[in-house]
């Protein structure tokens, strides 16, 4: 397979997210990760994406800018309805 010569990959900013991805990944939680990740890779611009992934392992399609903007969930959205509809109003 041939290599695109206008294509370079820069293995020591890579390295660099390694580095703080090792240290930072114990302590996020699951959405932390995508969101730090995600504000690495917009932080780095044009392909930030391919280079945060390679370097955490995250999935791309995970790295995105609705991480930052949509707030987390809260358990009353994640959860149906607890009570069946009244059927006792009915006639």
């Amino acid at each position: 397979m041939r290599s695109n010569p206008r294509v370079t990959r820069d293995e020591d900013l890579e390295a660099r997210i390694v580095a703080k991805f090792v240290v930072m990944a114990p302590v996020l939680s699951e959405r932390a990760r995508r969101l730090w990740a995600a504000a690495e890779s917009i932080a780095i611009g044009y392909g930030g994406d391919a280079l945060v992934s390679a370097a955490t392992g995250l999935r791309r399609h995970r790295l995105t800018i609705r991480d930052l903007l949509s707030p987390p969930r809260s358990e009353a959205q994640r959860a149906p309805p607890a009570q069946p509809p009244d059927d006792a109003n009915r006639t």
